[in-house]
Parts: structure tokens; sequence; C-alpha cells
């Protein structure tokens, strides 16, 4: 299950202070590439926001809904 990319990609952009999608990827260990074909689905893979809420210790209910 994926969530809406350009949601979640600007939440967790403005939540880590990154300048644009290739410093969310690098956060993320992943491609510029990788981020691009996330975004050409128009869906992120869940883990890969789980794994940026533990960076930056954000809630996931925030991140996936805007709440909290």
């Amino acid at each position: 299950m994926g969530a809406n990319f350009s949601v979640l990609i600007e939440r967790m952009r403005q939540a880590g202070g990154l300048k644009n999608h290739s410093a969310v990827a690098k956060t993320l260990g992943i491609s510029p590439q990788a981020l691009s074909n996330f975004k050409r689905r128009g869906e992120i893979p869940a883990d890969l926001v789980v794994r940026f809420a533990g960076i930056y210790n954000l809630s996931l209910d925030w991140l996936f809904r805007g709440e909290g």
C-alpha cells in the first residue's frame, strides 16, 4: 500500500527542512530516480514514509493524514 505522493512528499520536505525532492531521496537512502518513479506512479511506499518519520521523530498520522 502506498500513500499519495504529492501530499506526502511536501509534508516530508517541509518537516525535514529540505530544499527539494533530491534532498528527500538522500534522507531516505534512495536515488532521486527512484523517487521520480514513485512520483510517476503517484504514490510512495509506506515503509519509506515510516523510515522518514523515524528519522525526524514525526507522527505517522500527520504524515499520512495531516492529523496529529
